[in-house]
């Protein structure tokens, strides 16, 4: 991956003016972290100080970067405060020890006279470390803080040989070596990279930042071209103007304009790294989660279009699909589990059919003990998701999502779903639970308008087995007789249900047998007229 950032870089270093090298090594602080800023100005051998409001811009003035136990410049966090750093502070502008001991009063009287929050800056004849100490700064920067070796050797990112840095701006912690271990040498960790490439890797850094980063997925994420241009550059750096007059930038918009971002990155006619990962905001060190590598810019097309057609996210699909766990009402799922499903959704890889059921099924039950499965039309956001996942080449056999006039037209018309007899035995026995409880309600008010002697008895925890199947359609046919369910219509469908379980040959997982079941219940034909006469 990290090679693509010298790409990034190269094209920011050219094209973003108010960027400059110095900047990218310079940390940011959070505005609302701070006060005031605490100057002081060593003038003459006499200590000046001042206090001013805090300004963004005072880490650029005075040089200040820090990572780990790595501090360089004339700046300091007083929220941070100790002697150490401030003595770090002084000896980097040059300030003799006994001018240090003075500055170390006035800087702990502050705190104590009022608060840590507040930013030191030192000066020198009103001069800041930027004036006085650039070249210093970068020449400590790349032989300290990038680790300059001795001797020549070769980059690994170009092949270039000569004069090069052990580190670049980066921590990695992850097991994917695959990715992030870019050395030819397996006895050894890490990537040394030249001059060129460390600064272009740099730069790299504060545009991702910028520009090619968002939070997404419950995670902060990247979005690396594997080329990068002007083409490339204007689709990033595109925005918009909310009705409100807020501005939102390209990649903020993946949050509430999923299909609309994917689409415009297809556009870009690069491969793209999808890297998911954290930033420790003490070393700055990233810790990756997961990385969808080289998805092909037809794939983010096909996917936009398939998000579009569905009318789906990727919060509800994986709302659906990545429950691991089900606590009290509520599906639980980990980050994780939702990359993994991401990462075969963007690849096409297959995903376990019966993993598949089990977690559809496991959500449809919350929804299903709560009487809110046909409120939200439950089963039918589950058929939408596993169409979309037929589709993107993650599961097999689907069904055309259309209006049919009976369950008969369903089978004839998705044969390569409806593909044995057993299948269809389940869903005509959903048909089948779902018509005789319907009369029930009609026809004993004792039954009250919640629940049925029958959904009460209905355990959602059966195997959903051949035994459970001759178990229903018995308890259905007592109901039938006590209730005096005599239609043609329910004793032609629970004939056929006996029927082609009798022809099966009782192959079909037993979660995929419960959500046919729970379909056939769910689904809504358009009656024939002949239909409307045989129920009556």
């Amino acid at each position: 991956m990290i090679e693509y950032f010298v790409g990034i870089g190269q094209y920011a270093k050219e094209k973003e003016r108010d960027m400059n090298l110095i900047n990218t090594m310079i940390n940011e602080v959070r505005k609302q972290d701070f006060d005031n800023v605490l100057e002081i100005n060593i003038k003459n051998n006499e200590v000046e100080s001042k206090v001013k409001a805090f300004y963004e811009d005072v880490v650029k003035d005075a040089l200040f970067h820090q990572k780990g136990n790595f501090f360089l410049g004339g700046g300091l966090r007083l929220d941070n405060y100790n002697e150490k750093k401030l003595k770090q502070a002084c000896d980097f502008c040059e300030i003799n020890e006994k001018i240090q001991a003075k500055i170390k009063e006035l800087v702990e009287e502050y705190i104590n006279t009022y608060n840590n929050r507040a930013f030191l800056l030192l000066k020198i004849n009103d001069k800041s470390p930027k004036e006085l100490f650039e070249e210093k700064f970068l020449k400590r920067m790349f032989e300290t803080g990038y680790k300059l070796l001795d001797g020549e050797h070769i980059c690994h990112l170009c092949g270039k040989k000569g004069e090069v840095f052990e580190k670049f701006g980066y921590s990695f912690y992850t097991n994917d070596k695959q990715i992030y271990s870019c050395i030819n040498d397996k006895d050894k960790w890490g990537i040394v990279v030249c001059f060129d490439c460390l600064t272009n890797i740099l730069f790299a850094r504060k545009y991702i930042e910028e520009h090619l980063s968002t939070y997404w997925l419950d995670c902060s994420v990247m979005f690396i071209p594997h080329y990068f241009d002007e083409t490339v550059a204007d689709i990033y750096e595109s925005s918009q103007i909310d009705n409100d007059g807020s501005v939102t930038s390209f990649l903020q918009r993946l949050r509430t304009h999923e299909n609309d971002v994917i689409s415009d990155i297809g556009k870009t006619n690069s491969l793209t790294d999808i890297v998911f990962y954290s930033e420790n905001p003490t070393n700055k060190s990233w810790k990756i989660y997961h990385a969808i590598t080289s998805v092909l810019p037809s794939r983010f097309t096909k996917l936009a279009e398939l998000l579009k057609e569905y009318d789906l996210t990727f919060w509800q699909i994986f709302n659906i699909i990545a429950n691991v766990k089900v606590i009290g009402d509520n599906p639980e799922t980990t980050l994780k589990e939702k990359l993994r499903f991401l990462d075969a959704i963007f690849h096409g890889k297959k995903i376990d059919r019966n993993l598949f059921f089990k977690r559809v099924m496991a959500y449809y039950k919350v929804r299903f003990k709560v009487d809110e499965h046909r409120k939200y039309f439950v089963m039918r956001s589950i058929n939408k998701v596993y169409n979309f996942l037929v589709d993107c080449g993650c599961l097999e056999k689907g069904v055309k999502q259309v209006d049919y006039k009976d369950y008969h037209e369903l089978f004839a018309d998705n044969p390569q779903y409806f593909d044995t007899d057993e299948k269809k035995a389940w869903f005509i026995l959903g048909r089948v639970f779902d018509y005789v409880n319907y009369n029930m309600k009609g026809s004993n008010k004792s039954e009250g308008s919640d629940k049925t002697s029958l959904e009460k008895k209905f355990f959602f925890a059966r195997k959903f087995n051949y035994q459970d199947f001759i178990y229903f359609c018995n308890l259905l046919e007592d109901k039938a007789i006590k209730y005096n369910i005599t239609t043609n219509y329910f004793k032609n469908m629970i004939t056929e249900a006996k029927t082609y379980m009798a022809n099966s040959k009782n192959q079909l997982p037993y979660d995929e047998a419960k959500y046919l079941f729970f379909w056939g219940i769910d689904s809504y034909f358009k009656k024939s007229e002949e239909d409307k006469e045989m129920e009556e």
